[in-house]
């Protein structure tokens, strides 16, 4: 997941690209989205953040759907780690 972001929009007498180059530019490198936004006043900050939460929560569940894991249930992985701490009295596997 990739969004462009163009920042500073209480700026516009300064700006340097277009709207339209912008998704110009989105659309020659596949990217989906495309944002304008001000940190300073807040336009379009708190909307970016939530889609991508959005985005990553939906995208994290299909990835689950596919795996071993589920709820209550730990991914391979953490099953290794933790058959790891008990064999090494609880102190881990040596990683992290």
């Amino acid at each position: 997941m990739v969004y462009l972001i163009g920042n500073k929009t209480d700026m516009e007498e300064l700006r340097e690209v277009t709207a339209e180059k912008a998704q110009e530019f989105a659309s020659e490198h596949n990217i989906r989205r495309v944002f304008e936004s001000s940190a300073k006043s807040g336009f379009n900050v708190e909307e970016v953040f939530s889609l991508a939460a959005k985005e990553l929560l939906l995208t994290s569940k299909a990835d689950d759907e596919g795996s071993e894991a589920s709820p209550g249930k730990p991914a391979k992985g953490l099953k290794e780690l933790e058959k790891g701490k008990k064999k090494n009295g609880g102190k881990g596997t040596g990683c992290c």
